[in-house]
């Protein structure tokens, strides 16, 4: 009786692909005509290529886990789908941008995003497991939190390990920003979306000139600022997102130069401030920035005007950091150029709750 024999398609593991995947990578650095020949063997000698990958990438468990796959364009993120690691597959796209680092807005700041986002349910599991244990379940819920609170230790040391990989200082400002919350005070209450004011010529006489180019916060809210302009409206607690936020204590040169270029602009005698308020205006927030000293300005306008905004809009920054002033109880000032995209509404305050908030939120249980 004869046996038929069939040949069945042998499907490569992923652990295979990416043997292949290296081999295939050093056939074409054979061909790149790299420095003392490296890899000049592989062009023409396919086995050879092979087995140097194989070798390379055996010297790790069976799924090659930690190894050069890992950092490799495209091996990570097979390695972190793997994993079903959607953080880790989030990171591994750095690998594809060139420079492995200046690009870092594209992967990184969504990386923080993810562990923010999972430090505040850890935060929530828990105060609801000590919430648990002084409702009756003792020595149980204590102990979840604990592990929990394990968790939360664990996630902020890899964030802060993302976050201090980013190398651009205005990108690793951002993503610092973001790890905690802003403070913004206003006299108007039910606010849901922050915007910029459109329309500035319905000012009555004496009436302040509002800030047409950001929006003012400041980052902690025993700041005296939070609850002096809360008065007749609400508190807002935000969540940042911002993408790239200039530090002005410390401006990188070519920002110095640009805003510089521009102050000397404004200020030709050709152009006439005395009958030029918006001009005057941008000449005074420029001149703080740029040259003001320790004081009541102390680097930080107290308005921002669109066009100062979009010079640094057009420099990719959508956000400021300001060094404290020299006034009792004033932290950093935080100014949004966008803050319709940029901030989130995490809590309303009304004024009378605005001084047992900070009391809560400065000592948590």
């Amino acid at each position: 009786m004869a046996i038929e024999s069939k040949v069945y398609p042998v499907e490569q593991t992923n652990a295979e692909k990416r043997v292949d995947g290296l081999a295939s990578l050093l056939q074409k650095m054979g061909g790149l005509n790299l420095p003392f020949d490296f890899g000049s063997s592989f062009e023409e000698n396919p086995r050879s290529a092979y087995q140097t990958a194989q070798n390379i990438l055996q010297t790790v468990d069976p799924y090659q886990q930690g190894g050069v796959g890992e950092y490799i364009p495209g091996f990570s993120t097979d390695l972190a789908r793997e994993r079903n690691d959607t953080l880790g597959e989030a990171l591994s796209y750095l690998d594809m941008i060139p420079g492995g680092g200046a690009g870092l807005k594209m992967a990184v700041i969504p990386a923080v995003a993810k562990y923010n986002d999972k430090i505040r349910k850890l935060k929530f599991n828990y105060n609801r497991e000590m919430k648990n244990a002084d409702g009756g379940d003792g020595q149980d819920a204590i102990n979840a939190a604990n592990k929990i609170q394990k968790q939360i230790r664990e996630n902020i040391d890899k964030r802060n390990k993302v976050i201090n990989n980013i190398t651009d200082p205005g990108e690793r400002k951002a993503a610092e920003l973001s790890t905690g919350n802003i403070f913004h005070g206003s006299s108007t209450s039910n606010i849901k979306n922050f915007k910029l004011p459109e329309h500035l010529d319905y000012l009555k006489t004496g009436q302040r000139y509002p800030s047409s180019g950001g929006l003012y916060s400041v980052i902690n809210p025993a700041d005296p600022r939070f609850k002096s302009f809360s008065k007749k409206g609400s508190g807002y607690v935000l969540n940042p997102n911002f993408n790239r936020t200039l530090d002005v204590a410390n401006m990188p040169s070519d920002v110095i130069k640009d805003l510089d270029d521009m102050y000397y602009y404004i200020g030709r005698p050709s152009r006439n401030l005395n009958k030029n308020t918006n001009l005057k205006r941008q000449l005074y927030q420029l001149d703080t920035m740029l040259y003001g000293g320790a004081g009541s300005v102390n680097k930080t306008p107290a308005q921002f005007s669109q066009e100062v905004a979009k010079k640094l809009k057009n420099m990719d920054y959508d956000s400021l950091v300001f060094p404290p002033r020299n006034f009792k109880g004033e932290g950093e000032t935080i100014l949004s150029l966008d803050p319709s995209n940029t901030l989130n509404l995490a809590e309303e305050i009304p004024f009378d709750e605005i001084d047992d908030f900070i009391r809560a939120y400065l000592n948590p249980k």
